[in-house]
C-alpha cells in the first residue's frame, strides 16, 4: 500500500534503507519522548521489527519519504484492535533537518484518514509523554480529544517521572 500527500510518499520501508532508521533510533534527541530510548538498535533489530507481528496486517509500519527526493525522513505505525475497531497510531520524524516543516502532521492526517475512510476504523488513539509538545500539537490539530492523563507513567530519570497523555478521535 502506498499513500500520497502533496509532499510525501508513505509506504512500507525497503530493507536497503534500514540504516537511516537505525541512526535515528540511536539518536537520544530523536527518541527523547519515545520508549525506543531504552534500547540499542541495529540493522538486525530494525529488520526484525519490520518483519514482526507488529507489522502484520492489519498492523503496519510505513516509511515516510519526501516525494521530491524519495529519501526517508521518518516512520508511522498503526496497531489495530480488530475487536474494537480502533487504531493506535505512532509517528517519528527521525531526520532532524526535516523537523518543524509540517511533515509529521501531513503524514498523520493522511494515514489516519486512510484508516477511517478505507479501513473503516471507528476510532484513532494515541498516547505520548506530557513533555512531547510536537506530538500533542499533531493530536490537537487533527481534532483528537484529550481523553486522559496517566500520572507518573514514564520514568525520565530514576527519580523523575512524567505523565502519559491519551488522545482519541471517533470517526463520525
Amino acid at each position: 500500500m502506498t499513500l500520497l500527500t502533496p509532499r510525501l510518499v508513505i509506504e512500507p520501508p525497503a530493507p536497503q534503507e534500514v540504516f537511516p532508521f537505525v541512526l535515528w533510533l540511536n539518536d537520544p534527541e530523536v527518541v527523547k519522548y519515545s520508549e525506543q530510548r531504552h534500547k540499542i538498535h541495529t540493522a538486525e533489530t530494525q529488520l526484525d521489527y519490520w518483519h514482526s507481528a507488529a507489522t502484520v496486517e492489519p498492523n503496519f509500519v510505513y516509511a515516510i519519504r519526501r516525494e521530491d527526493s524519495g529519501m526517508p525522513i521518518g516512520s508511522i505505525s498503526a496497531e489495530i484492535d480488530p475487536y474494537n475497531n480502533i487504531a493506535n497510531v505512532g509517528i517519528m520524524i527521525g531526520d532532524k533537518t526535516q523537523w518543524g516543516k509540517g511533515y509529521g502532521f501531513e503524514a498523520w492526517e493522511c494515514v489516519c484518514n486512510y484508516l477511517i475512510i478505507e479501513k473503516k476504523i471507528r476510532k484513532i488513539e494515541a498516547g505520548c509523554m506530557s513533555l512531547n509538545a510536537p506530538m500533542i500539537r499533531i493530536c490537537t490539530k487533527y481534532g483528537m480529544r484529550h481523553e486522559a492523563i496517566v500520572q507518573g507513567h514514564f520514568l525520565i530519570t530514576p527519580e523523575n517521572s512524567c505523565a502519559m497523555h491519551l488522545y482519541g478521535k471517533l470517526a463520525r
